[in-house]
């Protein structure tokens, strides 16, 4: 067994242990381990076989790493970088700058140590014909920043702990000093398209040594919009918000059917991703061939990378086939021309064009929501990012757009069905959705781009 770490948008955990319980049949209770829920990390004890599917098939994480090596801090370091920022403030400014330019040194130091002594003693993980590159990301929150932005603003740049690039260089160095040690060859640095992509993560407690399976584009990116919507929201997030289908999945079995709306779809973002799960399509069924996985199994287990290497090329050669127990009526809508035409483009490059089977129905109709009208079943599931009014738009006008999707859902929507939105406005679409006779069942905040937003999940009273 080995250990894996599954990045995520923060506030998306108990989403991305759905999928896992669900569709990987992922014992979480005992196997799955939160690291940060701000930051979206956990761990997941695994099988290289099931964390090499899970970054060729888990939809609502962008990344997948091997866990490596983990490493904690000295004791002193890590006394200093849980200090609270009272302890600091009370040191002068002098004081202040010194300590935090000591701290960063040693910090540094011991990253590069970690990251030289592992790679030493495990050189299998290298070879002189391939090229690496290591990204970084400073996860940790320290209170000794804090205090520098109060005391020296001026400063503050140059001594804040601590910086992506720095922990990026030094532990780039320990690498490649590592197998010229050992070896008399200097290994070849690529920050475009490395064959192997290290991550080098530090928090409060310490960091890891990783290796990135999915690659320098994340699974976020599905790789088939032609169309690019001016708010499209991340695949990853999208299958987060359609992660409430498992909640469903016995009664659509029971029907022979799950019906699915998106009343404001946009350029067809949430609908083609619920597309790709009924057809179990990896994310990135259009950019499969780029993942790192490849150059990752070539190092790791040939076998395996030619094995999972003949499935995906089946599965682009094969015709789309159902992989659930029942047939799939999608309706996708919205009120612009525009976006619809551009959702159309999507979906038939997300097919690449692939016909769908008998069975399965996607229509594309030009409505407000306010007048959609029902053809056949009431959903079941309804999954839609309505228009936040920020950077489009108008406040007013999108509480008014929304106020008509929960009224007209409150009519149509099936009495077992679920109703999942994307809102910065949380206290009052709850208010709006409870006036029209809906209950709340689950809220995750979480971040759209850079905007907080929640998914909330409503059920009819």
């Amino acid at each position: 067994m080995r250990d894996g770490i599954l990045t995520f948008s923060s506030g998306t955990s108990s989403l991305v242990r759905d999928e896992l319980a669900n569709d990987f049949k992922v014992d979480v209770a005992n196997n799955l381990f939160l690291i940060t829920e701000t930051h979206g990390r956990m761990k997941l004890r695994a099988d290289l076989r099931t964390l090499s599917r899970l970054a060729i098939w888990l939809r609502t994480t962008p990344r997948v790493y091997l866990l490596l090596y983990e490493f904690r801090w000295k004791d002193k370091l890590r006394e200093l970088l849980n200090a609270s920022e009272e302890e600091f403030k009370e040191l002068s400014s002098t004081a202040l700058a010194e300590l935090s330019l000591k701290l960063k040194e040693e910090l540094l130091d011991q990253i590069y140590s970690e990251v030289y002594s592992f790679f030493y003693e495990n050189p299998y993980l290298l070879r002189r014909d391939l090229t690496f590159a290591v990204r970084s990301k400073r996860l940790l929150q320290v209170k000794l920043n804090e205090a520098l932005k109060e005391k020296l603003p001026d400063k503050y740049e140059e001594l804040r702990l601590l910086k992506t690039r720095d922990i990026e260089a030094i532990s780039g160095k320990a690498i490649i000093d590592s197998f010229l040690s050992r070896y008399g060859h200097r290994l070849k640095v690529n920050l475009e398209e490395p064959h192997l992509l290290f991550r080098v993560e530090v928090f409060e407690w310490g960091g890891y040594i990783a290796l990135d399976l999915v690659g320098v584009d994340s699974n976020s990116n599905r790789g088939f919009r032609v169309y690019h919507h001016p708010a499209a929201m991340k695949g990853h997030l999208a299958a987060c918000g359609l992660s409430f289908k498992y909640r469903i999945l016995e009664e659509s079995k029971r029907r022979g059917k799950l019906t699915f709306h998106d009343p404001m779809c946009g350029g067809g973002t949430i609908p083609i991703e619920l597309l790709y799960w009924y057809f179990n399509l990896p994310p990135s069924f259009h950019r499969w061939r780029s993942l790192a996985l490849w150059e990752a199994l070539r190092v790791l287990d040939e076998p395996l990378r030619k094995e999972l290497w003949n499935e995906l090329l089946d599965v682009e050669a094969s015709p789309l086939t159902p992989r659930r127990d029942f047939e799939l009526d999608i309706l996708a809508s919205d009120i612009s021309p525009k976006h619809l035409r551009g959702a159309e483009l999507n979906l038939r490059s997300a097919l690449k064009g692939k016909q769908l089977p008998d069975g399965v129905r996607f229509r594309l109709v030009l409505s407000d929501v306010s007048h959609l009208e029902v053809d056949g079943e009431r959903p079941l599931l309804v999954v839609t990012n309505p228009p936040y009014g920020i950077r489009y738009g108008s406040p007013k006008t999108a509480v008014r757009a929304f106020r008509s999707l929960i009224h007209r859902y409150s009519d149509i929507l099936d009495q077992e069905g679920i109703l999942v939105v994307f809102t910065p406005r949380v206290q009052t679409s709850i208010e709006i959705a409870e006036s029209m006779g809906f209950k709340l069942i689950q809220e995750a905040w979480t971040l759209h781009g850079d905007l907080p937003v929640a998914i909330l999940a409503f059920r009819k009273v």
